[in-house]
């Protein structure tokens, strides 16, 4: 009885350390200074990231765009370098273009981030700057967006602030995650 005890001890460590490696606990994510918060809203002064991005077909991925995304990190480069998966996955919709982005971990975007071998993959830079910020949790999809962003606009006209650019969608967890855990956000660029 003790050595099942033992072996159910060291079966849920290992689980417990596969989960945090998977989770966003475990994964890098793009440091930022909050310049200003107001519950559950920040402004966020951002450095300029590289990402490795790729078009969707609709605004909430379901097109293969993520896995485009994950055989870049995974060594579908010029390379054939392993890329450290990073949190969050960002997401942009402006009129019919959607797009989805993974961050580059800072270490291989300081050296040069690997360019892709085809498959409709790029690697650009988001420029610095501010960036207005609200996070939620639950399932991200069109509706949540929608309603975080519609919260966010309000909060600017509230707060004199103008967004210059499309927003973002930030999703923060894998998709087993449980929806009251997970972490998303909508950010957008202001002036």
């Amino acid at each position: 009885m003790r050595i099942l005890f033992v072996l159910l001890g060291i079966a849920t460590l290992l689980l417990l350390v596969w989960g945090y490696k998977f989770s966003r606990l475990g994964l890098e994510s793009p440091s930022y200074q909050v310049v200003q918060q107001d519950g559950e809203f920040e402004i966020r002064e951002y450095p300029s990231l590289v990402v490795v991005s790729t078009s969707m077909k609709s605004s909430m991925p379901n097109d293969g765009s993520f896995m485009r995304l994950f055989r870049y990190i995974c060594g579908s480069n010029e390379t054939g370098q392993k890329i450290a998966m990073t949190t969050p996955v960002l997401m942009t919709q402006d009129g019919e273009a959607s797009q989805m982005s993974f961050v580059v971990p800072k270490e291989v975007a300081d050296t040069g981030a690997p360019e892709a071998d085809g498959e409709q993959v790029e690697i650009e830079t988001i420029a610095a700057g501010k960036f207005a910020a609200y996070r939620y949790s639950g399932d991200q999809n069109r509706k949540a967006f929608q309603q975080a962003m519609a919260r966010l606009e309000s909060w600017l006209r509230e707060n004199d602030r103008i967004a210059i650019d499309t927003p973002i969608a930030a999703s923060y967890d894998p998709p087993f995650t449980p929806a009251m855990l997970k972490r998303n956000e909508v950010l957008v660029r202001i002036q």
